[in-house]
């Protein structure tokens, strides 16, 4: 089945035969008698050499105009052959404006209500003889992964308490300065207990002093 895209640009029809689909898609500008174009007020004409161009079976028409001239799509298709539904791709359709048409655009567009509206406000309508259906193949963009971020915890080092240092056995033989005999543990004075010291000094002390 052959595919074509006929555009109704100022009462002008212009005619575009397309080949392949979705990435393969492309097309080529018909020239009729060498024009490049039909007159609006041609309908009979147009068809006739239509027909003729595509006489192996029933075409797939794609009609884009803008809304000034719905009126005369209406009167062309009115005098259209019997044709199949309409179905097309939004990147086919993207391919036709921004490389095969002769006023190219190079704007996004959006397809919305039958309408595509180019990003710079232009709008063109879509239609077919029969039912349209615009789909879009396209594949979605894939999810860009999130970057992970790694935290570092800042965790103190362990401090390791080391044992209280051994009591050398020097130190633990060493015995108490002061021994009292047990008779002195009972009951002494502050003198006799005063006197014991010095005794127990030996002169080592110039003075020894005690207090309670």
């Amino acid at each position: 089945m052959k595919r074509y895209i006929i555009e109704i640009d100022a009462e002008k029809i212009f005619s575009y035969e397309a080949e392949g689909c979705g990435q393969n898609f492309h097309c080529r500008l018909m020239k009729p008698h060498g024009d490049k174009f039909y007159t609006a007020g041609e309908f009979l004409d147009y068809w006739a050499w239509f027909a003729e161009e595509t006489a192996d079976g029933k075409p797939d028409i794609c009609f884009i105009y803008v809304e000034d001239e719905r009126q005369t799509l209406e009167r062309l298709k009115k005098d259209a052959p019997k044709l199949n539904n309409s179905t097309w791709e939004m990147l086919e359709l993207k391919k036709f404006f921004t490389e095969y048409r002769d006023a190219t655009l190079k704007e996004n567009f959006r397809w919305e209500d039958g309408k595509i509206i180019f990003d710079d406000g232009r709008i063109f309508n879509l239609d077919g003889v029969a039912n349209f259906i615009l789909s879009d193949e396209t594949e979605p963009a894939r999810e860009q992964p999130k970057p992970k971020f790694r935290v570092k915890v800042y965790t103190p080092p362990v401090i390791q308490e080391e044992p209280p240092e051994e009591i050398s056995n020097l130190e633990k033989d060493i015995p108490p300065l002061i021994d009292l005999p047990d008779e002195f543990k009972e009951k002494i004075s502050v003198e006799d207990f005063q006197n014991y010291i010095e005794e127990q000094t030996g002169g080592q002390c110039d003075k020894v002093s005690f207090k309670r």
